[in-house]
């Protein structure tokens, strides 16, 4: 791509080694690493557990070390739309998920003012 065409976008010439002027657009991407999830739970927080993850048929969410009452379990598509949701007093909750695609899905648990949120995987 021509310098005055890159300084269009901010960039120049060695920026990066994957630009092409085949493209509409120029783009870098940069992909940060977990190396470690924190186990800190803040005062009062729930936690909860899925099973079995990946799931089929069926997903079940367990709440764990709460006091709360009442709790609400949110499902999310990759796509952040909402695909189920529940209020409940129970322990514990299952969703048929037989008419679910398969993918990424993502359990939301609103506990009073605490919120978790949790990656599942539907096969």
């Amino acid at each position: 791509m021509p310098p005055e065409r890159l300084a269009l976008y901010g960039l120049h010439q060695n920026d990066t080694g994957s630009a092409s002027d085949h493209f509409p657009k120029v783009t870098d991407f940069i992909i940060p690493v977990v190396t470690q999830v924190a186990e800190n739970l803040p005062d009062g927080v729930v936690d909860f557990a899925i099973t079995p993850n990946p799931f089929f048929s069926q997903v079940r969410i367990r709440l764990l070390h709460s006091q709360m009452n009442e709790w609400e379990a949110s499902v999310f598509n990759i796509a952040g739309q909402l695909v189920h949701h529940r209020n409940t007093t129970a322990r514990e909750v299952a969703f048929e998920t037989a008419g679910w695609p398969s993918g990424i899905y993502f359990i939301k648990i609103l506990a009073g003012e605490k919120v978790l949120t949790k990656m599942v995987v539907k096969q």
